[in-house]
């Protein structure tokens, strides 16, 4: 469209200017004929359209290579409007794999915390296993009895009935907590207990702290006490 419009243009113009031309050239020679000036009027015709002939295969090749011209930026800026597509993409599948990767990552961390866990755990277990399979040496353990702070002469005179009933009792049943002497001796826990503590201090008993309630048992001078009582009480009778 854009040629046919430039080629009308050089037409018309190079029309204009060979009018005039003949015009002139008529108006100089005016002795010239009818027939000559017909002649002159198509060899001027005959050269203007050669020369648009020229003007338009020239305009043509120039619009042919703008065409190409456009052709080939079309086609670049598709191609680059591609490549920013794949680009975008790329970055797109990066961004993926590097999340996919820190996430990896942490899960990692954590498994290898929780499988170092469970390694203790199994050492452990290990260890304990060999330690119930391994024949214990150890004797088991007996009840300590310190000796009691009162380092005084003992005398059963001083003592009263049930003081004398306990101290009886764990010479014939042998260690006994304060609630299974209170049970025997019908006391109140308060009254068992003090008497327990007096008996304590003063030597009598001996007390064993291992357990939970505390057990009680005659010091072993108590014991030879009561021992030579009963058999010199045997022999009288």
């Amino acid at each position: 469209m854009l040629d046919l419009t430039v080629a009308s243009l050089v037409l018309s113009l190079a029309s204009l200017i060979a009018i005039a031309y003949l015009f002139a050239t008529y108006k100089r020679r005016k002795s010239l004929d009818l027939r000559g000036f017909n002649d002159l009027l198509q060899a001027s015709t005959m050269h203007l359209v050669s020369k648009l002939r020229g003007i338009e295969g020239r305009v043509t090749e120039a619009s042919g290579r703008a065409d190409t011209a456009v052709l080939k930026v079309e086609s670049l800026h598709h191609e680059l409007r591609e490549q920013d597509s794949s680009l975008d993409t790329l970055a797109g599948s990066l961004k993926t794999l590097m999340e996919a990767q820190v996430k990896f990552s942490m899960v990692l961390r954590e498994l290898r915390g929780r499988l170092s866990k469970v390694d203790e755990r199994l050492n452990s277990v290990e260890a304990a296993v060999r330690s119930l399979r391994r024949p214990s040496t150890r004797q088991p353990a007996r009840p300590i009895f310190p000796k009691p702070p009162s380092q005084r002469e003992i005398s059963f005179t001083s003592l009263n009935p049930t003081e004398m009933e306990v101290l009886r009792l764990l010479y014939v049943s042998g260690p006994k907590t304060a609630s299974e002497v209170r049970e025997v001796i019908g006391r109140t826990r308060e009254h068992t207990a003090r008497l327990m503590k007096k008996l304590y201090l003063e030597g009598y008993v001996e007390r064993s702290t291992e357990v939970i309630p505390f057990t009680y048992k005659l010091s072993e001078k108590i014991k030879k006490s009561l021992e030579f009582s009963i058999k010199g009480q045997r022999e009288v009778d």
